[in-house]
């Protein structure tokens, strides 16, 4: 699909500007820009629908999160979109070449494998004629895939085009992984601060020299004021004189 020097600058300039657009994204807005950039990915390479899959915290399946199409008429039924949102069941051929950290690749339906019966009819119900299907992987873990799908008529997918499509999927799937650890951080944030905040005694968090360490402690006795005592419960009283002379 890659026939002119131009095309080729147009797709690298189109890389380096997806790059630069998730660098510094707040992790709240990192879907907004995906679906931004899945509009002008599916534009600029020619297909005719992008469909992005991520896998359940329970690592159970995979949920559509993002689609979009080159034209509403292209674009999945709801019904379909609805189905997909709830997990992938119905592409359980795909999702296991998936885990195995295959790529799907078909230029035309009959090169589907029989055991791939109930995809292929997902896919013929959908419209898809032709599709690449490539995991997104950070750190050796599966978290999603993304579709590449064309409905209008059937296209042979050169090595080339596919190496693209390669690159486009890593840097979402880059963007998703600090999406999600950004949110785990915050988290993490809210439940220490949600401790600080509840705890009766005072606690301090500091990396200091053991003198730095008994000057702060000395300076917190100051500020709070002496331990009181404890009073001692019946059960530890010291015995009277009179009971430790017998």
């Amino acid at each position: 699909m890659y026939t002119s020097i131009d095309e080729k600058l147009r797709f690298e300039l189109m890389i380096s500007e997806l790059c630069s657009a998730f660098v510094s994204v707040a992790a709240d807005k990192v879907d907004d820009e995906i679906n931004r950039w899945l509009a002008f990915v599916i534009t600029t390479l020619g297909v005719d629908r992008c469909t992005l899959f991520q896998i359940t915290e329970d690592d159970s399946t995979g949920v559509l999160t993002h689609t979009w199409a080159a034209r509403k008429s292209l674009a999945l039924e709801p019904s379909a979109i609805a189905e997909l949102r709830e997990g992938v069941y119905v592409l359980p051929w795909s999702v296991e070449q998936l885990l195995r950290g295959d790529h799907i690749v078909f230029s035309s339906m009959n090169e589907l494998p029989p055991s791939a019966t109930e995809d292929r009819e997902f896919f013929e119900s959908s419209g898809t004629k032709s599709n690449v299907t490539l995991p997104m992987s950070v750190g050796g873990s599966l978290i999603g895939a993304i579709a590449f799908s064309t409905v209008r008529l059937e296209i042979k997918w050169s090595e080339e085009l596919i190496g693209r499509l390669r690159m486009v999927t890593h840097v979402f799937a880059s963007a998703l992984a600090r999406k999600r650890a950004d949110l785990e951080l915050k988290s993490s944030y809210d439940r220490y601060q949600t401790l600080f905040e509840s705890a009766s005694d005072a606690i301090s968090v500091c990396t200091c020299s053991p003198a730095s360490t008994a000057r702060m402690r000395r300076a917190a006795l100051c500020a709070l004021g002496p331990r009181k005592p404890r009073r001692p419960s019946s059960s530890t009283t010291p015995a009277s004189r009179s009971e430790r002379n017998i």
